[in-house]
């Protein structure tokens, strides 16, 4: 046993208590602004935030492994080891050469420098610039409960025998992190003065864990207790706790998959299902654990809901009461499973040992979920695969009490809840085995997302304008679409005539046709230059059909390069029409096109589209005012740089036009959601144009486009590389 402390039993404990929280709330803090920091190097898509999990998961296991090996055997030379992450402050994870990189500086005090992201392995890069920059901070925080409650289990304390409620107190710290960060700190506070504050939290951390540290054995304390008797875990004690402590890990990415591949990655997303993650934690981990016997009998109903929504969304939008039942049906895993790893909880003896397993299944559940279910499966297949881990182990943990509940429960619920499942699963079975509307082609999944290629036939009876212009036509007429997610990124009518016109979001009727129009016309006789942010599937090559034309398209992800080529003639029609190729550059374009001098023609270009979708989710540092300095330094004079920001999700257009007013560029913008080409296969969009002058939007004008007014984006802070409020431009779910 250790000294005491100068100080009396209560006020120890609540230092301690003071130390978990205070930990947990610096440990939860970092992650949403490390990823956060991330997002302008390697995109919009889920898989940041995916990856950013499994590498705190796994350096999670790595220190409960020193806390399991050599924490007890350090004592207060702990404190040497919780300092080490001096040696990296203040916080900094970008490669350097990222856009952000005069923000944050060199990564650390060493000077490490990472390389810039990878496109063909974004997994890897995102990993190696966790390891550099916040590997050492994380890796001793997530020390610190553990270590507080072994510290607790050998003192003299009030409450060393049952040391688990202090784990309790450290996910309320987590969830004050996650829950303050989205909308108290993001909203408010630039990532420099997020950086430093988190910095002056870590110095006040030490301090305080300096002063919980025990001292060392005094020679007249009283005798250490006898160590209990209590038997090591079992071969069977291990799998099970695995296997609860996998499955709601591998469902949070799951379910975190399915809402961010909608809505985008912006760190509200990220942490309301970890914030229920953590909630359950504190739920069944407290000193009165909340795990009700009703939620034990009926997860499994509750969860074949979720699945049951899970199959059926298809093609749907992401509507709150969709959201809501895979958020309930996550709480629900999470309850169940670490209420069952509650209620197998080991003796004080064995809690490193059981916080080790916890945090190996966790990092398998998580790793499973981000790096091996993309190469395994063309689907999120890991939301189901995870409700059906924790249903085996929770039989397999009470098989042999399963046979007495069965003759306990009423007839009545039995058979409803068998109905239930019954109708849930005949409803999924007539669904998937109904013909689908439409026919899939190709589907792919990687890092960034699921893409499908599916063909749907049209009725020409509902297009007027197409079936005059096509006159007749043989066997039925088929549009083919690239969806990443629900998202529609280029559509095109697999006929010879009217392949090559611009359907959707892109047609000639549309705003993006004015300003293609408005640049002809300036151009006169002269070839069109343009550069074209985002591929899909090439549908704005259409735009490029004279001889000497030439577009660049920036592409991130390399797999929607091979599909815009395999599956759809837009990309071939171009060539065949201007006697050149498009130019491919596959990486981050704002990334090439402020340090690549070969990535933009010379002369810069007469038109700039930024079309840099993820399933409704424009990157958000192609909207910052650093962002426009780089795009405008690549126009040539009198060139547009031209915003599609149509959107289901986010309102862009105030903080765009906010921004572009900060660093002196006009802006008009033009919502077509009237009147459109129905005939023709019209989408609803909205665009933004922005010149360097005025004179430079009056063609626009004359077209219909309206200069921004003055109102528009009023009271809105222009967004810069350290500050950008995406909560504020975030639209309510749809019903």
């Amino acid at each position: 046993m250790y000294d005491r402390a100068p100080m009396g039993p209560a006020a120890r404990l609540r230092l301690l208590t003071l130390l978990t929280f205070l930990g947990a709330l610096l440990l939860f803090g970092v992650e949403p602004l490390v990823a956060r920091l991330l997002l302008p190097a390697c995109g919009g898509g889920f898989h940041v935030w995916a990856t950013c999990l499994t590498f705190f998961q796994g350096t999670l296991l790595l220190a409960y492994l020193y806390c399991h090996l050599l924490a007890p055997r350090l004592g207060r030379w702990h404190l040497l080891v919780a300092g080490l992450p001096l040696l990296v402050l203040p916080l900094a994870v970008l490669p350097e050469h990222t856009p952000a990189a005069p923000l944050l500086g060199a990564l650390s005090a060493a000077g490490l420098g990472l390389a810039d992201p990878d496109s063909q392995a974004p997994v890897l890069s995102i990993l190696r610039a966790l390891a550099l920059g916040v590997g050492l901070p994380f890796g001793a925080l997530a020390t610190t409960g553990v270590v507080a409650q072994a510290w607790l289990a050998r003192s003299d304390l009030p409450g060393r025998d049952d040391p688990y409620p202090l784990y309790a107190a450290s996910n309320v710290g987590s969830l004050v992190a996650l829950l303050g960060y989205p909308l108290l700190v993001e909203p408010f506070v630039s990532l420099r003065a997020q950086r430093l504050t988190w910095s002056a939290l870590f110095l006040g951390y030490l301090a305080v864990l300096a002063l919980a540290a025990p001292r060392r054995p005094a020679a007249d304390a009283p005798p250490a207790p006898p160590p209990d008797d209590a038997p090591p875990p079992t071969r069977s004690d291990v799998a099970t706790w695995l296997g609860l402590s996998a499955a709601p890990s591998m469902f949070l990415v799951a379910v975190t998959n399915v809402i961010s591949i909608d809505i985008g990655s912006l760190p509200l997303v990220w942490v309301v299902p970890l914030a229920l993650y953590l909630l359950s934690f504190v739920l069944v981990f407290g000193r009165r654990p909340f795990y009700p016997d009703l939620l034990r009998r009926f997860w499994p109903e509750i969860c074949l809901v979720g699945a049951f929504m899970f199959v059926l969304e298809g093609e749907q939008s992401l509507s709150r009461w969709m959201a809501g039942i895979h958020l309930a049906s996550l709480f629900v895993v999470c309850l169940v499973g670490h209420g069952e790893l509650h209620r197998a909880r080991p003796a004080p003896r064995h809690l490193t040992a059981f916080y080790l397993v916890l945090a190996l299944g966790g990092w398998l559940g998580g790793a499973f979920a981000t790096l091996l279910a993309p190469r395994l499966f063309t689907s999120l297949a890991e939301y189901l695969i995870a409700i059906a881990l924790l249903g085996v182990t929770f039989l397999l943990r009470h098989r042999r009490q399963l046979p007495g509940w069965v003759r306990a429960e009423s007839r009545l619920v039995l058979a409803c809840s068998a109905g239930l499942c019954l109708i849930v699963l005949g409803r999924t079975a007539h669904t998937l085995l109904l013909t689908p509307r439409e026919v899939p082609v190709h589907v792919r999944r990687n890092a960034y997302g699921i893409y499908r290629v599916v063909d749907r036939p049209l009725d020409l009876d509902f297009l007027p304008g197409l079936a005059a212009e096509l006159g007749h036509v043989e066997g039925r007429l088929i549009v083919r679409k690239l969806l990443h997610g629900t998202t529609v990124h280029g559509s095109q009518v697999l006929h010879p005539r009217a392949g090559r016109w611009p359907i959707s979001y892109y047609h000639r009727q549309g705003p993006l046709g004015d300003a293609m129009a408005a640049t002809r016309e300036r151009l006169g006789d002269r070839p069109l230059v343009g550069g074209v942010v985002g591929l899909g599937a090439g549908t704005t090559a259409a735009y490029f059909d004279r001889p000497g034309d030439r577009v660049t398209f920036y592409e991130l992800d390399p797999d929607v390069v091979a599909l815009a080529r395999d599956h759809f003639r837009y990309l071939d029609e171009c060539e065949a029409l201007t006697g050149a190729p498009p130019r491919m550059i596959v990486g981050d374009a704002r990334l090439r096109l402020s340090l690549d001098d070969d990535a933009a023609p010379p002369g810069g270009y007469e038109v700039l589209l930024i079309d840099a979708f993820s399933s409704d989710a424009i990157p958000l540092h192609l909207l910052t005012r650093e962002a426009l300095e780089v795009f405008t330094r690549r126009l040539a004079p009198g060139g547009l740089i031209v915003f599609h920001v149509s959107n289901r999700y986010y309102e862009l257009q105030g903080a765009l036009v906010a921004t572009a007013r900060a660093a002196g560029l006009p802006a008009a913008l033009r919502e077509r959601g009237d009147a459109l080409s129905l005939g023709m296969l019209e989408d609803p969009s909205t665009y933004v144009a922005l010149a360097a002058s005025a004179e430079g939007l009056e063609p626009l004008v004359r077209r219909g486009w309206l200069a921004a007014p003055a109102g528009l984006g009023a009271g809105v802070t222009p967004w810069t590389d350290d500050y950008a409020n995406l909560l504020r431009t975030l639209r309510p779910l749809g019903e």
